[in-house]
């Protein structure tokens, strides 16, 4: 972005009911930065594949809105930071509330189905 191979335009179109800023950001790469794209493809042949097949995963479980994917990472974060095996979608819920993430049980459960089709989760 600060080298002009990505450019950005972003519009911000109000708050969700989770609280969330909801904002358009769009993404274009200009001619410099399609060439430096293609090099590092030719370059990172296995990194870009990891990274082709993780997108297309994501299209291919629903395509998620920032929003889920939003409270998909939320999850994963308390996940993580709780460390802990066997966590309840409704202690999540609780540890995100803890945060001043406006979430509810119903929303991690999602999350959590979502993660488990990531296979981020078992």
């Amino acid at each position: 972005i600060g080298t002009e191979m990505v450019l950005m335009s972003s519009h911000i179109y109000g708050i969700d009911q989770y609280g969330m800023e909801m904002k358009r950001c769009d993404y274009i790469l200009s001619d410099d930065g399609k060439e430096l794209a293609n090099e590092l493809i030719t370059d990172n042949k296995r990194a870009f594949k990891k990274i082709k097949e993780f997108s297309d995963s994501i299209k291919e479980n629903g395509d998620p809105d920032y929003k889920k994917l939003s409270l998909a990472a939320k999850a994963l974060f308390v996940l993580r930071n709780e460390g802990k095996k066997g966590i309840t979608t409704s202690e999540i819920a609780k540890k995100a509330r803890s945060f001043n993430w406006k979430v509810e049980k119903e929303d991690i459960d999602n999350a959590a189905d979502l993660l488990k089709k990531l296979k981020f989760v078992k």
